[in-house]
């Protein structure tokens, strides 16, 4: 059987265009963060930040771990017809991923002071540290849960909703990131509810387009 002329590629650039368009964003995003903070909040929040980077990025390569782990064991099993397995590969790794998600947060909680002394902060940054670290670790599930369900949207053929979640979510948390830090003066802390306000709108957002 002969295949569509150029289907290969045309599937491929269905999944590289809006992939590298999510990417660009959320380099933007990156560099504006920093730079709002570090101009505003000054060199200790900004630090503080840096600090507390490997704890946000565990908590992403946790939700990529379910979600593109699963979402592969799903994709095989979905191109086998087989909805029940993949259903039940689907279950398993959303229950493992709140299961995760909570050790983190009760764990998390309960060592904060340690973990932050870990990480390398010292007596100047610590007030910065301490509150942004137990932001991340108290929200660390909503983190991972958006990580998860963009990797199984990807893999059930769905890359332009997974696109214009990612440009949804970054734009409102470039908007907010500024709202927050130049208007109201929120502390590096509390500016943790924006990503978090910027994420329910994405989720909204996705029931609506799968609806």
């Amino acid at each position: 059987m002969k295949s569509k002329p150029n289907s290969t590629l045309s599937m491929f650039l269905k999944y590289l265009i809006p992939s590298m368009l999510a990417m660009a964003l959320l380099a933007i995003y990156t560099f504006t963060d920093t730079f709002v903070v570090g101009k505003e909040l000054g060199e200790l929040a900004l630090g503080a930040m840096g600090i507390c980077t490997p704890i946000l990025t565990l908590t992403y390569a946790l939700g990529f771990l379910c979600g593109m782990g699963g979402g592969a064991l799903y994709s095989i099993e979905t191109g086998k017809k087989n909805t029940a397995q993949a259903n039940k590969v689907f279950t398993a790794s959303f229950f493992l991923l709140i299961a995760i998600g909570a050790i983190i947060v009760i764990f998390g909680n309960i060592f904060t002071a340690p973990l932050t002394n870990f990480l390398g902060a010292d007596e100047n940054n610590i007030s910065y540290v301490m509150p942004y670290l137990r932001c991340i670790v108290s929200f660390a599930p909503f983190f991972m849960f958006d990580i998860f369900i963009m990797c199984y949207l990807k893999n059930d053929g769905h890359p332009n909703i997974t696109m214009a979640a990612t440009i949804t979510g970054t734009s409102i948390n470039i908007v907010l990131d500024c709202l927050f830090v130049f208007v109201f003066k929120w502390e590096c802390s509390v500016r943790l509810l924006q990503p978090v306000l910027a994420r329910s709108a994405v989720r909204r957002l996705i029931l609506l387009m799968c609806l």
